[in-house]
């Protein structure tokens, strides 16, 4: 009897065991995964906007280095050239640039590839900085991948928004949709940021960008 016994206790706990190795768990608010595949790259864009602040949480989790850091900067640059594409074609056609349509799109591409990851990277720096002034407990590698990835999140608004600027250019409808854009990218980033830096809440840093761009808008 006492052996019997001895067996299932075995067999129970070697169960249990395999059982356990079998979950993958997700320690991000408790969540339990049960053995599905991680989702690939764009499909995770698109569950970010579940939730902005655990998909952040979920790319820390991970390794990242320094060149997947630069990769995302390179993709968060060309996602910006290309929304800014058709605004550029219809500029050009309206005669508006004296410059033909290739050369013109290609100084645009050389220009955004060689300085607006300089840009990334320096403001990046600056988001953190200001951030430790107010408690931020993040690092610079950190407020990298948050900057950076909040772009890469953002890329399918700024896509359709850089499609309706193509197509409604200097229309009351197009300055609504960029306008909400606007607000939208920066809840966004704002979100993001926040998660990076351990902040409680979005709203002082949303208003603060808000107000900076507003005004830098508007005084242009």
């Amino acid at each position: 009897m006492k052996m019997f016994f001895l067996k299932s206790r075995i067999y129970y706990r070697s169960g249990l065991s395999n059982l356990v190795n079998r979950l993958e768990i997700n320690e991000i608010k408790g969540t339990v995964y049960t053995g599905k595949r991680p989702l690939s790259f764009i499909p995770t864009i698109f569950e970010a906007y579940r939730n902005f602040r655990m998909s952040y949480r979920i790319q820390s989790t991970k390794h990242i280095s320094e060149a997947r850091l630069l990769s995302l900067a390179f993709l968060g640059v060309i996602i910006l050239f290309i929304a800014r594409l058709p605004e550029l074609i219809v500029l050009w056609h309206n005669n508006l640039l004296n410059d033909v349509i290739p050369s013109l799109v290609g100084i645009s591409l050389f220009t955004s590839m060689f300085f607006a990851p300089l840009i990334l990277y320096s403001l990046s720096a600056v988001i953190h900085i200001v951030a430790k002034l107010f408690k931020g407990k993040g690092t610079f590698k950190t407020s990298r991948l948050a900057l950076f990835w909040s772009i890469v999140v953002s890329s399918p608004i700024l896509l359709i928004n850089g499609i309706v600027q193509g197509y409604f250019y200097e229309t009351l409808l197009a300055r609504f949709f960029d306008l909400l854009t606007m607000f939208f990218v920066l809840w966004i980033v704002s979100s993001i940021i926040v998660e990076s830096e351990k902040f409680s809440s979005v709203l002082p840093l949303f208003s603060i960008t808000v107000c900076f761009t507003l005004y830098f808008t508007f005084s242009s």
